[in-house]
């Protein structure tokens, strides 16, 4: 059974739980046993999701040394602020 139909069936169990027709502590701690479940069960398929992008993000920034050829970084040319600049405007501050 995979995750997501777990996850449906649960749903349905949770749903059918008030007509069990059990004492409603019972109905209590099986409404609870079912709910922690099913936000294991979703925090484990979140978890996968989260994984599985940050992996294929992985492959598809990562250059192929093969089939790329590596390009230098180049920084933009900069300027040192001569002494004769004026501030435009003073802060107030």
């Amino acid at each position: 059974m995979s995750r997501s139909s777990a996850l449906i069936l649960l749903g349905v169990l949770i749903l059918l739980t008030p007509f069990s027709g059990l004492p409603s502590s019972f109905r209590a701690l099986l409404t609870v046993i079912f709910g922690a479940l099913v936000l294991g069960v979703g925090f484990f398929l979140r978890a996968k999701e989260v994984s599985g992008s940050v992996r294929s993000q992985a492959r598809e920034s990562a250059p192929s040394p093969v089939t790329e050829d590596p390009q230098p970084m180049v920084l933009p040319e900069f300027e040192a602020p001569t002494e004769t600049d004026t501030p435009r405007e003073i802060s107030r501050i």
